[in-house]
């Protein structure tokens, strides 16, 4: 398996659908899986119950994947038993962007639980310094920052080849 990682907005979802196409491999969304257990949004299991059941959600996802490449949350590989895991089962990529770039793409899309309703590029920066000794533990690192997709898909194929 495949499993991408990396802060919101860096292209996971994007990345993963065209990567599992081009390789011709099922593409999981594990948010997707989240909100098939739990039977709500995202959002709104962050509103009720908070981010503790939410991880909990997401290592039972992640758990029930068992082929193809995984789009995981940003926080994914925060949760030391998931990274575990993630290696057991496959390669870890971890897509980045500058937070400049994050937050520009972050200002269209304001739907992001660890967000808020007003992000701030600050926001983005404590958080991305607050899981950067976790994000370390992939396999390859790849930049999105005005990167288009073929070229991000090369270089997978590069590392991996």
């Amino acid at each position: 398996m495949i499993f991408l990682t990396g802060f919101l907005c860096t292209g996971k979802s994007t990345v993963g659908k065209a990567l599992a196409a081009r390789r011709n491999l099922p593409f999981t969304d594990l948010d997707t899986e989240i909100e098939r257990l739990a039977d709500l949004p995202v959002a709104e299991i962050f509103q009720r119950y908070g981010s503790e059941r939410f991880r909990k959600l997401e290592s039972e996802a992640l758990k029930t994947v068992q082929s193809g490449v995984v789009a995981c949350g940003g926080g994914t590989i925060t949760i030391r038993e998931n990274l575990r895991w993630m290696r057991a089962n496959g390669k870890i990529l971890l897509l980045t962007a500058t937070p400049t770039e994050i937050f520009k793409r972050l200002s269209s899309d304001y739907a992001r639980p660890l967000m808020g309703s007003a992000p701030t590029e600050m926001m983005v920066k404590r958080l991305l310094f607050a899981r950067a000794c976790h994000y370390t533990q992939a396999d390859l690192l790849i930049d999105t920052t005005n990167v288009n997709i073929d070229t991000i898909l090369e270089r997978i194929d590069e590392h991996y080849q």
